[in-house]
């Protein structure tokens, strides 16, 4: 009986354990299809990872490759450049020294025209790029001659130089006691009343930002002492007293002290304490900080000319206005000074473009385009002495007014004003210019301009390949050697002659021996006038 209670056990216990059937007992469980999807979406990433990464690493490839060629041709446009430059100064002392027929031609027109080689870089550097020569009315391709350019490529260059000379050098600040005359030159500048909103602005003390603050900002950032300079309303110097440092000592947002020496560059003047963007823009350009000597005519700007001018009026004791600046002391006298002033620089500008006189000598009976210029003159001043007759052509009753009508437009800063305040606009057809008030020192505006061949240049060159552009920005001095040369005691000393001992043996030696020595001397100054010029004194690439 136990027995068969058993199997009935065991078999009852069997079938509650058989396996209960279900609607999907006979249906596939789809896991490998879960697992297939999820291995295609793990390799798809991979893939769109590594193709994304080879895309990117390829553009960074083309864009390096982009940037490394425009480099170099912004740098060949920069070194063709000043090849072209330095050709003219070989060339001017070439026919200087030279006996030949031809050369003495060349050396004689160049300095009868005073033909300046930077106003046709641009039309110069044309065939380097594309092998022809293009100028707004025709192009001449010079390929059947042999040029071909730099090669069948997309890239190409521009480049633009522009002398130095013809700016007021701020560096003339950087010392002790500032001289009397560079505070005149660039108070002059600033000192028309058209001026005024640039000097309003309050600095965080409250404090009024004026002229003579403004200039006295300007002189302490760059002078040598650590004083704070009082300038006075008629732009001299009253004294020096407390630290030039207080109006940058509660400026939490830049951490600026002055410079107190020479500045580099005159984006610089950023740094001065009242300095903003619209001062900058109106003067940035009339600014250098290299010793270009006396402002360049032609390459002067128009508050260069102003500041010329006013330096240099003249009247009778009877009619002179108060005060030692006439400009500042009389509003019609400053109007009538600015307009001369910018009638100046339309001059200049106009010679700049070379077609436009090209156009106005055809399409003209008269062989000069001004009463006091050259027959066919090709630049705007050939001497200083034509700044005084320019001055007295503009202010001749007859035809002045039109002289005025014709070169005023080509004013860049004629056209800035005009455009803020239209009443300032001369009629072409019918103009009408003040009765002229103000006389000047001819002698005095010789003496503060100057001709000569500029000797200090701004070299911008950009170069283009694919979607990369790079600028480079430098100034090459060709008064300097491209490095300088050691002091005539170290050359010597590097060929085993010590200058002391020669001095000192001078007697005891024969002639041959000082003939020898002289010789020496003789060959080290010929290496020195025969080493190439053009000093690089700025390089900044963008």
């Amino acid at each position: 009986m136990l027995r068969g209670l058993g199997k009935l056990t065991l078999g009852t216990l069997r079938l509650m354990d058989r396996r209960v059937d279900t609607p999907l007992d006979h249906r596939p469980r789809g896991v490998a299809l879960v697992i297939t999807l999820i291995a295609l979406v793990i390799m798809s990433t991979t893939v769109v990872h590594f193709v994304y990464a080879s895309r990117v690493n390829t553009a960074m490839v083309i864009n390096e490759r982009d940037n490394l060629k425009s480099y170099y041709l912004a740098k060949s446009g920069m070194n063709l450049t000043r090849m072209l430059l330095g050709f003219q100064y070989a060339l001017q002392e070439a026919s200087r020294d030279t006996d030949d027929e031809m050369g003495v031609m060349i050396g004689r027109a160049m300095r009868r025209s005073n033909f300046q080689i930077y106003q046709y870089v641009d039309l110069l550097m044309g065939p380097f790029n594309s092998g022809a020569v293009e100028i707004p009315l025709a192009r001449v391709d010079l390929k059947d001659m042999g040029v071909g350019g730099f090669g069948e490529f997309a890239g190409r260059f521009e480049v633009e130089a522009q002398p130095e000379e013809g700016r007021i050098n701020l560096n003339r600040f950087a010392r002790d006691e500032i001289a009397e005359s560079d505070l005149v030159e660039f108070c002059s500048m600033i000192i028309d009343s058209r001026y005024d909103p640039l000097f309003e602005q309050r600095d965080h003390y409250g404090d009024l930002i004026d002229r003579a603050r403004m200039t006295a900002n300007i002189i302490d950032f760059i002078d040598l002492n650590e004083e704070a300079t009082i300038i006075g309303d008629a732009c001299n110097i009253e004294g020096r007293a407390g630290d030039e440092m207080r109006p940058y000592l509660s400026d939490d947002q830049y951490d600026i002290e002055p410079r107190n020496a020479r500045l580099t560059h005159v984006e610089e003047l950023y740094r001065v304490h009242g300095i903003n963007e619209p001062f900058m823009n109106t003067f940035a350009d009339a600014f250098t900080v290299y010793d270009v000597g006396r402002p360049n005519l032609n390459v002067a700007r128009a508050p260069v000319f102003y500041s010329v001018l006013c330096r240099n009026l003249e009247f009778a004791e009877t009619e002179a206005p108060a005060g030692d600046n006439f400009c500042s002391a009389d509003p019609e006298i400053s109007d009538q000074v600015m307009y001369l002033a910018m009638t100046l620089e339309g001059i200049r500008y106009f010679f700049d473009d070379p077609l436009a006189v090209m156009l106005a000598y055809v399409g003209s009976t008269q062989a000069n385009l001004l009463p006091s210029a050259k027959v066919g003159q090709p630049t705007a001043f050939l001497s200083v002495s034509q700044l005084a007759s320019y001055i007295e052509d503009l202010m001749d009753e007859e035809q002045g007014p039109y002289l005025i009508a014709q070169f005023l437009p080509h004013s860049p800063t004629y056209r800035e004003m005009v455009a803020e305040n239209p009443a300032m606009a001369i009629d072409p057809i019918n103009p009408r210019v003040p009765v002229w008030r103000v006389e000047f020192n001819r002698s005095g505006l010789m003496r503060s301009v100057t001709t000569r061949t500029p000797r200090v240049f701004r070299i911008r060159s950009t170069g283009a390949y694919g979607t990369s552009n790079t600028t480079i920005e430098a100034v090459v001095d060709y008064d300097k050697t491209i490095r300088r040369l050691p002091p005539e005691d170290q050359m010597l000393a590097d060929l085993g002659i010590q200058l002391e001992e020669l001095e000192a043996d001078a007697d005891a030696l024969d002639e041959q021996e000082r003939a020898e020595i002289e010789e020496m001397r003789g060959y080290l100054e010929q290496e020195r006038a025969d080493y190439p010029r053009g000093r690089i004194m700025y390089w900044r690439v963008e």
